[in-house]
């Protein structure tokens, strides 16, 4: 028994190191860019792309599917950017703003991917689409970006989604997507859909649609 303790305690602590040298490295990763066949997902790195986003949801009541009921509409700039610099302080580890490729205009969409994890390896991810970008395709050029950049480039094993359940149109995105691997899991709220997607079966994902959509 005493030997088995010592094994299980090994373990944890190499389990911990590991944890401890992939969020170092995720820290250092460069501005990204996640180009697909006619979008690219930009990730936030200044005042301009923060206003972007600003000018993309601040007016549209539909982002309170997104994140949280709890976000204010019509809010001045200055207020928008301390928020953003709230949520990367608590939750939120990236921002992408979907952007066309052949379009140089406001971006359509945003992605957020927050709780990131490293010991449990996994993390949570939101998407918010203006209403005329909400087909098939562009969601799943950018389902497809995220999850190769989740499960090859930031070599995590499971992604998140919690949806609200009044989000009809995500949910019905996300569970087209059950035939390929996404599961829905119990929830202990009424509000709130759960789901998560493996890397094997995003890697599955990839390898069967990435030259049809990227």
């Amino acid at each position: 028994m005493e030997n088995f303790k010592k094994s299980k305690s090994l373990e944890n602590k190499s389990e911990l190191v590991r944890a401890k040298e992939k969020a170092k490295i995720i820290d250092n990763l460069p501005i990204q860019i996640l180009e697909g066949r006619s979008i690219s997902l930009l990730e936030i790195s200044s005042d301009y792309d923060i206003e972007d986003f600003y000018n993309l949801v601040n007016s549209n009541e539909d982002f309170s599917h997104f994140v949280s009921r709890g976000f204010k509409n019509n809010q001045d700039f200055e207020s928008f950017k301390e928020e953003i610099a709230k949520w990367f302080n608590s939750r939120t580890n990236f921002i992408f703003l979907c952007k066309r490729k052949t379009e140089n205009l406001a971006s359509f969409g945003v992605v957020i991917l927050y709780d990131l994890n490293t010991l449990k390896d996994e993390v949570s991810l939101s998407v918010f689409l203006e209403e005329e970008k909400r087909n098939s395709q562009i969601f799943s050029q950018i389902f497809l970006l995220i999850s190769d950049f989740i499960f090859n480039k930031l070599d995590i094993e499971s992604a998140k989604f919690e949806i609200y359940s009044d989000n009809e149109y995500m949910l019905n995105m996300v569970r087209k997507r059950e035939k390929f691997g996404v599961k829905e899991e119990e929830s202990s709220r009424k509000d709130l859909k759960k789901f998560t997607l493996s890397k094997n079966e995003g890697k599955h994902l990839l390898f069967k649609f990435k030259d049809l959509y990227l």
